[in-house]
């Protein structure tokens, strides 16, 4: 199902149900860059390092489509509801995000049918989980704001005058009698209102003064004064703050699904996604902390279900066989397809985007999202049947392996809990959970203090007349 700032809200509840009804979800994402210039990645980088390189990049590409398919198990077959969002940054309360794009990026998305346009005019709007927290306070602040001392000789003739106005006015008023107030800049107006509001206080019986906003000529705001009963004013300024709310509320856009995979407490699952969930974390929920440490442990409180990371399975001693030493999403995914007897995936009813797709719609993040779910039941399936037997068993036609029981709890599936593929690097994985792993380097030597510009091919000759055997040179940047 694509989803769009047309059919966002709408489809909503839509959202909620899958991920209550879900046995586990997955995802996928697509964004505007990989690396920033004069920072790329390195094989020898430490977990820290490579976290810190990768944080200039949250900070500075932006996501501009995520993928989230989620799949029920139903007796004999798994049931998969997929969702493709489009995303694109709030302008509301001041915020107006920039964010930078890498041409090979934008390029590659291109050349696989990326559609820009929907993306710029139809995408949801966004703003990070914890900016609407903050905003929703000052909303609150605001309205307990210390009060406008008047000082000039001008300001104190304007309150005078509006004093007199609405006084004299209000002698002869009746209820829903109306006084409209001259014309005044956006500071006469604040003033207007803390005037307004002493007035009120001073008025004896069950009327009052309601403030509100009408458009003038030329786009111009203009205050206009009604009298009313007292319930009146108290019901309109309990909408006025409700309205507010839910404004700020609706902003969060997207950022509401993340807050749903962040409850939902099912266990999610990516396909080589360290970029995938720091992206996310950043851009939909809070800014990124300073070290590795700090940012595993947002995302393991974030996903107290864990994550399991299709291509850290694919990689694994458990499916060197299988995989042939190739983790690529579309290559698990189609050898994964090809698996006899493995429970079959349906798409539901009502979500035909990707029935017929056979791979023409990868590098969408939807259909991405729905080749790692795919994998990994099938994955689970495989790992049930040849490690802990009796948690698959044949179905009524023996035509499949069924899973049975909780799979994702299994010793055999735990063992890939929260541990994530690091891409172009000899760290085992990165763990949200427990000790993270260090590569064993026994073997890798340190040259220092090379002359500027030394050939790669004299490295290795000094190095073969050393008696040192070279598999592969790099540069330590």
């Amino acid at each position: 199902m694509e989803v769009t700032s047309g059919n966002f809200d709408e489809t909503l509840p839509l959202i909620r149900e899958a991920l209550d009804e879900c046995t586990f979800w997955a995802f996928d994402t697509e964004f505007t860059g990989l690396s920033l210039s004069g920072k790329p990645t390195d094989s020898l980088d430490t977990m820290e390092e490579r976290y810190e390189k990768h944080v200039l990049g949250a900070k500075n590409f932006l996501v501009i489509q995520v993928g989230l398919s989620t799949f029920r198990l139903e007796r004999n077959k798994w049931v998969s509801k997929t969702f493709n969002f489009y995303v694109f940054p709030s302008t509301v309360k001041g915020q107006d995000k920039r964010f930078t794009c890498q041409a090979s990026s934008i390029s590659f998305l291109a050349s696989h049918g990326f559609d820009f346009n929907k993306f710029i005019h139809h995408g949801i709007p966004f703003l990070p989980l914890q900016t609407v927290e903050k905003l929703l306070a000052q909303t609150e602040l605001q309205r307990q704001r210390d009060p406008i001392v008047i000082t000039s000789e001008v300001d104190r003739k304007f309150v005078a005058e509006l004093k007199d106005r609405v006084g004299a006015w209000w002698l002869h008023a009746e209820d829903d009698d109306r006084l409209l107030l001259p014309p005044c800049n956006s500071y006469q107006r604040a003033v207007s209102y803390q005037v307004l509001e002493e007035m009120q206080l001073l008025l004896a019986g069950q009327s009052g003064i309601l403030v509100e906003k009408v458009e003038a000529e030329g786009g111009k705001v203009q205050l206009q004064v009604v009298r009313t009963h007292i319930e009146a004013v108290q019901a309109a300024k309990a909408r006025e703050k409700q309205q507010k709310r839910m404004e700020l509320i609706r902003s969060t856009g997207f950022s509401q699904v993340f807050r749903m995979l962040k409850t939902c407490r099912k266990p999610g699952v990516g396909h080589n996604c360290l970029l995938d969930l720091m992206y996310c974390v950043e851009q939909f929920d809070q800014p990124l902390p300073a070290t590795w440490q700090e940012c595993r442990q947002v995302v393991a409180e974030a996903f107290k279900a864990g994550i399991y990371d299709t291509s850290h399975m694919a990689r694994s001693a458990q499916f060197a066989d299988l995989f042939k030493g190739s983790s690529a999403l579309e290559h698990v995914y189609s050898t994964m397809l090809e698996a006899e007897r493995l429970a079959p995936v349906e798409h539901a009813e009502g979500f035909p985007l990707y029935r017929s797709a056979e791979g023409s719609r990868a590098h969408e993040a939807g259909y991405d999202a729905f080749m790692t779910g795919t994998a990994f039941a099938k994955l689970l399936a495989h790992l049930a049947a040849s490690g802990v037997p009796e948690l698959c068993k044949e179905d009524e036609d023996e035509e499949h392996l069924v899973p049975q029981g909780p799979l994702i709890s299994t010793d055999a599936a735990a063992g890939f809990k929260d541990r994530i593929n690091v891409h172009g690097s000899d760290v085992p994985y990165a763990a949200l959970r427990g000790v993270q792993p260090h590569p064993e380097r026994s073997h890798v030597l340190c040259l220092t203090q090379l002359p500027l510009r030394t050939p790669w091919s004299a490295i290795r000759e000094k190095c073969v007349a050393a008696g040192v055997q070279v598999a592969r040179l790099c540069a330590k940047r």
